[in-house]
């Protein structure tokens, strides 16, 4: 009856370390896909204002963006500004995303513009310490941006919009700060609406 145990035992042992062995050859195999597979980057579209422009913002009567032009007119470092609704689930998802990057992006002013309830604002605010919070409730300032879809993340440097495009997470955000976009956004949108429809 040992002699049935130690063949068990060694054929569990040698199987075992095969598995182990299988194992690691696996992960190492995955990490090598992964390094091929394409970064997510934002998608740039037309909306908002145009790359390679000043962004420049005029005070109107009745406009409520006067923290954006605040925001804005100070120059003294690159910035980001997030444009974000109460009503988008990939928002809510995103606001540690923006958190996380404010805080390791010390190099970059980092704000916000929350549209929608001020109550979930007030959510975001807590969410977003490190971020300034601009309240967006009558969706002015994001229409007067332009923006028809978020999350959306214009980069400005020296007041020159140098990027833009939706951001879902925080590789697109580090992208977009590093000032790469898919150009193509558009088409791709394109494609997608006639993929859907068919």
């Amino acid at each position: 009856m040992s002699g049935n145990w130690q063949i068990a035992f060694y054929a569990l042992s040698v199987l075992t370390l095969a598995l182990g062995v299988g194992f690691l050859a696996l992960a190492r195999h995955v990490a090598a896909l992964e390094t091929r597979l394409p970064q997510p980057v934002p998608l740039e579209l037309e909306q908002g204002p145009a790359v390679g422009t000043p962004l420049v913002l005029t005070s109107e009567s009745g406009w409520t963006g006067a923290a954006v032009e605040r925001f804005v007119s100070d120059g003294s470092r690159d910035a980001v500004l997030v444009f974000v609704t109460t009503s988008c689930s990939v928002c809510h998802r995103l606001v540690p995303d923006i958190s996380r990057f404010a805080r390791d992006g010390s190099d970059l002013r980092v704000a916000v513009v929350a549209g929608g309830a001020p109550a979930q604002i007030a959510r975001f605010r807590t969410a977003l310490r490190e971020v300034e919070v601009i309240e967006d409730v009558d969706g002015s300032v994001i229409a007067r941006f332009g923006v028809t879809t978020v999350p959306y993340a214009i980069l400005l440097r020296n007041g020159i919009v140098a990027a833009k495009g939706v951001v879902n997470d925080r590789e697109m955000l580090d992208a977009l700060a590093a000032g790469v976009t898919r150009h193509d956004g558009e088409r791709l949108l394109a494609s997608f609406a006639g993929e859907s429809a068919t």
